[in-house]
């Protein structure tokens, strides 16, 4: 039972490894971009939830020139939402993922400050926070 244990063990790290390293070869829109980290919003009061330890289907990049998404993995129809710090919406679309893998929105003419992106697909929906 022991070496069923360790053997699964060991192979459960061996899988997160390889994701982790996959995720990491994937290249952002230029070298100066940096990574938007995104949060599981698993409660209906819209509280953050940091007990989600699965890695979202979702990365998302920030550049000089804007944010690219990248969606790993089939989510249907993705709905994409960017709001200003004031709540303003600046940015809309729906994504269906089974045919688009990224897209990416232009910040050029955007003011600086504060803002969130809000992805939603089926009942699940990814909140990250980003300066420009």
């Amino acid at each position: 039972m022991k070496k069923v244990f360790l053997t699964f063990l060991f192979l459960s790290v061996m899988v997160i490894a390889n994701n982790l390293a996959a995720n990491e070869n994937q290249s952002p829109t230029s070298d100066s971009a940096e990574e938007i980290f995104i949060y599981l919003n698993t409660k209906p009061t819209g509280e953050i939830s940091l007990k989600a330890v699965s890695l979202p289907p979702i990365q998302v990049w920030k550049s000089a020139n804007g944010l690219e998404i990248q969606f790993l993995s089939y989510l249907r129809n993705a709905s994409v939402k960017v709001k200003n710090g004031q709540g303003y919406v600046m940015y809309q679309t729906t994504v269906n993922t089974a045919f688009t893998q990224s897209i990416f929105i232009s910040t050029l003419w955007w003011f600086s400050g504060d803002y969130s992106i809000e992805i939603t697909a089926g009942t699940s929906t990814w909140i990250g926070v980003f300066e420009l």
